[in-house]
């Protein structure tokens, strides 16, 4: 890449690294990958920014380290954002500002993600097709990607109508019953408590096609929901957690209370340093300790880890049937009635660690989901993870409402699916949109497609009450503008 390029596209780029001076900036570039280039402050080496090129010589990718050193004290109003976007376009892109159009400003946090793109002849935006940016909520530019480039339009010689296509939409929807928090930073009016649903989230489909193709993501990569196997009913063996993990041989050498919960650190050297900055950190396991959380002033265990003990032999002597042997008595030691509240995900428990370039077993994890009946209670489980040389437990965790008794859900009979399979298409229509792949050569293509519209607020719904018939729509009060 010439040196005359890339000192242009600095001088472009220079009012977006605040407080830096053009002779100040030294570009150190990679032999074998000449486009790829750091911004660094001469003689004190501090990196300012970094810069990619493309093989034609445009900019690919553009970040600012200064801009991650404080965070932001004032925050600037999505419009205000916009503009600056804008500009930025306008000076560094020149021409290809005439070419893009405004789509969206997202709040993300402490950040906003501003997009800009281009669009077919009848409109239609084309995702991912121009430039992207990342700001801190000041205005202080994160990063920015282009996405400019060639691409192929799809058009269909024939398509299906939008009622055909809602059609196909409704038959191919499946929903499943199931007990589920209504989360209220996801949902519009979530209560944080559970309900008993019908959850289409994972039943819908992505897309329908201009030929009635009917298309799922999902399927397409090959993701299954997930299958479970009951637990065996007669347990002789119920180990306690703390024996289990090695708390119990152990001396208690720090606590402290967080968010109405008990912080515990137990370990078998008492003189342990209280100058370890890991002994305040309850999810960074240590040598020689156990750390521990518990409900305050209960005895419900959430979260335990260790690393392994030392092992002279190091070589792997518990099998998969043995280590789940061990996370079942764990279980039924914290749980006596685990056959009856869970089931465990029926997953490949084999953890793997890179041994010299090969991939040896270093321990098993076994998820148990919790269910009511035969209903799952969404996201709710325990994990137990098992070390494959010693056989210990070096991880324990629980969800926060494992507890949880489900017994007046299900006291009412729920409304039939179809019927809330109805309510759920009732105000739906379908929008065609762009759809972005890639060809063999890595072109992007774009290919006209339907997707499901819902009503106001917007964004999608989720799941229907089994009861209420309330409809669990997805909070997008994060998008700003669009």
């Amino acid at each position: 890449m010439e040196m005359e390029t890339l000192n242009q596209w600095v001088k472009k780029l220079l009012p977006y690294m605040e407080g830096v001076r053009i002779d100040e900036i030294e570009i150190e570039t990679l032999e074998d990958d000449p486009g790829s280039c750091m911004l660094v402050r001469r003689h004190s080496g501090e990196m300012i920014a970094e810069m990619v090129l493309d093989g034609e010589g445009e900019l690919r990718f553009f970040s600012c380290f200064r801009a991650t050193e404080f965070a932001p004290v004032v925050t600037l109003a999505p419009h205000m954002v916009r503009r600056i976007a804008e500009q930025f376009i306008r000076s560094v892109f020149n021409d290809d500002a005439k070419i893009l159009g405004f789509s969206s400003v997202v709040d993300l946090d402490s950040i906003y993600s501003v997009d800009f793109v281009r669009k077919d002849m009848d409109g239609i935006e084309l995702p991912n097709s121009g430039v992207s940016f990342s700001f801190w909520k000041d205005g202080r530019l994160l990063d920015m990607t282009n996405h400019m480039g060639p691409l192929i339009l799809v058009n269909e010689e024939e398509a299906i109508s939008p009622e055909a296509a809602l059609d196909l939409f409704m038959a191919n929807l499946h929903g499943e019953l199931k007990i589920s928090r209504y989360d209220g930073e996801i949902y519009v009016d979530g209560d944080n408590e559970f309900h008993l649903i019908y959850d289409f989230l994972t039943g819908t489909p992505d897309e329908v096609k201009m030929d009635g193709t009917v298309f799922s993501l999902a399927e397409e990569l090959g993701y299954h929901q997930p299958e479970f196997e009951r637990l065996p009913k007669e347990r002789m063996t119920r180990t306690p957690l703390t024996a289990a993990i090695g708390a119990d041989k152990m001396s208690l050498v720090y606590e402290e209370q967080l968010d109405g919960a008990d912080y515990e650190v137990y370990s078998d050297r008492p003189e342990l340093s209280k100058q370890d900055e890991r002994l305040y950190e309850y999810d960074e396991p240590m040598e020689h300790a156990v750390k521990m959380i518990s409900g305050h002033r209960s005895d419900r265990i959430y979260s335990a880890m260790r690393l392994p003990p030392e092992n002279g032999t190091q070589t792997r002597s518990v099998g998969k049937g043995e280590a789940y042997e061990k996370a079942l008595s764990v279980l039924f030691g914290e749980f006596p009635d685990a056959d009856r509240l869970f089931r465990l995900r029926k997953e490949d428990p084999e953890l793997y660690d890179d041994e010299n370039g090969d991939l040896e077993v270093s321990g098993y994890q076994f998820i148990f989901d919790r269910f009511h009946g035969d209903l799952q209670i969404e996201d709710e489980c325990v994990e137990i993870d098992i070390d494959a040389a010693t056989g210990t437990v070096v991880r324990y965790d629980a969800s926060e409402r494992i507890g949880f008794c489900a017994d007046a859900l299900t006291s009412e009979a729920p409304i039939d699916i179809e019927a809330a399979k109805s309510l759920y298409m009732s105000n739906i229509r379908m929008r065609p949109v762009r759809a972005r792949n890639e060809n063999d050569g890595g072109a992007p293509v774009y290919e006209l497609v339907y997707i499901p519209e819902f009503p106001a607020p917007g964004g999608h719904i989720h799941a229907v009450d089994a009861h209420s018939l309330e409809m669990w729509t997805v909070d997008t009060g994060a998008l700003l503008e669009e």
